[in-house]
């Protein structure tokens, strides 16, 4: 941009600029456009800040558009001279400024060239003001626009521009509210107090005042101290009102009520209308009187005359129940089959009577109708509850209960009932001839009747009796013929039959009774028949089983017992005269079929080798023992050579026995032939045999053929136990004995494996492996846990029950 350059007729333009300067002095605002209004460009103003403190000092920005082409411009900035005081100014091109020393509210500005210029940054100056320290709130700062064009060939084209200022507020500096603070705290704790309204409002207006204070950022600390001193004031000034906690709750009922008012009578309506008003319209007056005797006493009053206004409501009664009673008992004094007791017929008449009056009185009040109902309702009830009884239907049941039930047919015992109800039903009925008697004496008498004739019992007839007399004739038929019958069987008949002619002979006996003699007969004559004595002939066969006695000494002592006690109880069968050809073939079954199960028994006395389950009874057994046969050992050595499951196992030979009984060659030979044929050996283990972790027998049988038997180890490891259907050699083979125990046997075999000894697997025979050992061992384990726990629940509970 060029420097300002004087032309001829410069010298006009100042005179001209003079003279608008002038007349912008006399103008505090500029005329605002329309909205509607376009401008060529724009002039605006900026703050160093928004707000500024009292006494400090701040600029103001002259911008322009940046962009826009100038030839000329005069700008007037405007302030309140009043608020702020100028300090200097900085110009940014080589125009002129002004400072309006006379007036303190105007900075002018004016630039031009001789051709169009731009202000890149758009900042045409920079003023300097000072807020002043007595001042607070907001001060604003304008545009003039005086001269603005663009040159346009030797034209200057007028510019419009948009104006706009800036506004900057000032403030105190920050003021000490702490004490306000609190004072205003303070004021609010008596917002809770019971005050006059006049003492409220000044209260509510203190505190907002105050507060408005605290929150402004302009107030300073002399309106701070002033609020503090005016709260105090008003706070000592505060007067307690009267309690009008129960005129308001009163009201507060009357509210509730004034709206529903229809269903109460026009007399207490209008008390209560009336009441109400008053207190409602007495309610702020009294908020806002003192606290004292005279003012407690009238709202008191007032309290009292609404409560009494609204206990006082009369609702309009509802007759409708009263209408229903009415018509009850209008039915039931015209039922002309209905006789009611003379007091309580005329007791019901008063009450209707009164009913009807009360129904048809506009003025009744609920109460009146109240009374009238339950006076009504107890008289209908009263007379439900004493009506007459009619003496004719009485008659008429007593000859009824005469006629069907005559005493001849009956039991004497359960006509005496029946008799007793029919004579007290007849007393009842010579009363009704002279008074009155309540229908429920009537009902009672006739059901005392009816209840009796339910318990009568018939007499049996004769022919109702026919049938035992015939029985009583077969019964007496077998007196005679008592010796072949068991004596209680026959005494069990005749206690039958004498009870029998006990109830024929009885004329009160009902058919039941008569009918259990005859069953009770009937069933005893049945019984005999099975109960005769049994002959010598029936008791042959039993007596040739007793006669035959098994030797003792051939079976095992268990199956002998057995056999023993069926023996002894067939004797006593036998033995006794008493019994029955049942009883003896019961008997003999028993003692045939404990016979049967006799288990035949040998043992070798030099070996104590025993056999059991023999074919015939008293076959004895020998026993060879051939552990010095080489040939035998040989074979029996290959044998274990060729067994998978023991070839490489820590075995012995400790026997080789040949066990035959004493049977000829050719019942062996059928014995050994015959694949059904089972026997149990049991042979016994000396000391040092004993203690194997397991055993093999090797049956080396007849034809040479080799079979492998596993034997149970009982008695305490001492004797092995085994099932053959042969008898030949059998050579017996410890394997894997355990270690001796220090000081233990020494005579006993030392297994070469140390390991795993006394456990045996039965499914093998064979100690287990060391993966079964720990597997087991897991499951032992697991088992024992269980078992702890269960031993734990089971102490628990005997604890819990013990308590």
């Amino acid at each position: 941009m060029k420097g300002f350059t004087v032309k001829s007729n410069k010298k006009i333009l100042a005179l001209f600029l003079a003279i608008i300067m002038m007349l912008s002095t006399l103008m505090s605002y500029p005329v605002k456009a329309e909205e509607t209004e376009s401008f060529d460009t724009s002039v605006f103003l900026t703050l160093s800040s928004e707000k500024i403190e009292q006494g400090k000092e701040f600029s103001v920005v002259l911008n322009v558009d940046k962009t826009t082409e100038f030839g000329g411009m005069t700008f007037n900035v405007r302030y309140d001279s009043n608020k702020v005081e100028f300090v200097k100014y900085e110009k940014y091109t080589g125009s002129s400024m002004a400072n309006n020393q006379a007036a303190k509210s105007m900075v002018t500005y004016t630039d031009s060239g001789a051709e169009n210029f731009t202000i890149p940054d758009g900042k045409v100056m920079t003023i300097t003001f000072k807020a002043k320290d007595d001042v607070t709130g907001t001060t604003d700062f304008g545009i003039d626009v005086v001269t603005l064009y663009k040159i346009e060939g030797l034209d200057e084209i007028d510019l419009t521009a948009e104006a706009t200022g800036a506004a900057l507020k000032i403030i105190a500096p920050p003021a000490d509210t702490k004490d306000l603070t609190e004072k205003i705290n303070e004021a609010k704790v008596h917002l809770n107090d019971r005050l006059t309204t006049d003492s409220m409002t000044a209260l509510n207006a203190a505190i907002e005042e105050a507060e408005n204070v605290l929150k402004s950022d302009e107030s300073t600390q002399v309106q701070v101290n002033e609020q503090i001193t005016k709260l105090d004031s008003v706070i000592k000034s505060l007067v307690t009102a009267v309690d009008t906690t129960a005129l308001e709750k009163e009201i507060e009922r009357g509210d509730a009520l004034a709206e529903k008012l229809d269903g109460y009578t026009p007399a207490t309506v209008a008390v209560f209308s009336q009441a109400y008003q008053e207190a409602k319209n007495y309610l702020p007056v009294a908020q806002n009187l003192e606290d004292n005797e005279a003012n407690v006493q009238a709202v008191a009053e007032k309290t009292k005359a609404l409560e009494d206004a609204i206990v006082g409501l009369e609702k309009i009664p509802n007759m409708d129940d009263l209408k229903v009673s009415i018509k009850e008992a209008e039915g039931m004094l015209a039922d002309v089959e209905t006789t009611y007791m003379d007091a309580q017929r005329q007791a019901l008449e008063t009450a209707l009577n009164e009913a009807r009056g009360v129904s048809q009185n506009e003025n009744a009040t609920e109460d009146q109708v109240k009374a009238a109902s339950e006076k009504l309702d107890k008289a209908i009830a009263d007379a439900k509850a004493n009506i007459a009884g009619n003496k004719e239907v009485l008659l008429a049941s007593i000859n009824q209960y005469k006629t069907n039930y005559p005493e001849a047919n009956y039991i004497s015992g359960s006509y005496a009932g029946l008799k007793q109800a029919i004579s007290d039903a007849e007393t009842l009925y010579a009363t009704m001839e002279n008074e009155q008697v309540l229908k429920s004496k009537v009902d009672a008498a006739i059901g005392a009747m009816a209840n009796a004739a339910d318990t009568l019992v018939l007499r049996a007839t004769d022919e109702q009796k026919s049938g035992l007399n015939k029985t009583i004739a077969q019964a007496e038929a077998l007196l005679p013929n008592k010796e072949e019958y068991i004596v209680s069987a026959f005494e069990a008949m005749e206690n039958s039959l004498n009870d029998a002619k006990s109830i024929f002979a009885n004329q009160d006996v009902t058919v039941d009774q008569v009918n259990e003699a005859n069953n009770d007969l009937q069933r005893a004559l049945t019984n005999l028949e099975s109960q005769k004595r049994a002959t010598d002939a029936e008791k042959a066969a039993l007596k040739g089983a007793i006669e035959s006695k098994e030797n003792k000494d051939y079976y095992t002592e268990d199956s002998y017992i057995v056999y023993e006690k069926a023996y002894e109880s067939s004797k006593a069968v036998y033995e006794s005269k008493d019994v029955t050809k049942a009883q003896v073939d019961t008997a003999l079954a028993e003692l045939n079929s404990a016979k049967d199960a006799l288990v035949t028994y040998a043992k070798d006395d030099q070996t104590d080798v025993e056999v059991i389950g023999l074919p015939t009874p008293g076959t004895g057994i020998n026993v060879k023992d051939n552990s010095k046969n080489s040939q035998l050992q040989k074979t029996v050595s290959d044998a274990i050579q060729s067994n998978s499951v023991i070839k490489d196992k820590d075995t012995k030979v400790l026997k080789v026995l040949n066990i035959k009984p004493d049977m000829t060659d050719e019942e062996l030979n059928a014995f050994n032939a015959d694949s059904n044929s089972k026997v149990t050996i049991y042979i016994p283990l000396d000391k040092s045999e004993q203690g194997y972790n397991s055993y093999m027998v090797c049956h080396i049988k007849d034809d040479g053929s080799i079979e492998w038997l596993t034997p149970e180890i009982i008695n305490d490891g001492k004797t092995l136990k085994l099932t053959v259907s042969s008898f030949s050699d059998f050579a017996v083979v410890g394997v894997k004995a355990p270690e001796t125990p220090a000081g233990g046997d020494t005579n006993k075999p030392i297994s070469s494996d140390s390991k795993n000894t006394g456990s045996i697997n039965p499914s093998t025979g064979l100690p287990y492996t060391d993966d079964e050992l720990r597997t087991g061992g897991m499951q032992a384990m697991a088992i024992l846990a269980l078992m702890g726990l269960a031993g734990i629940v089971l102490v628990r509970r005997r604890k819990i029950s013990e308590k």
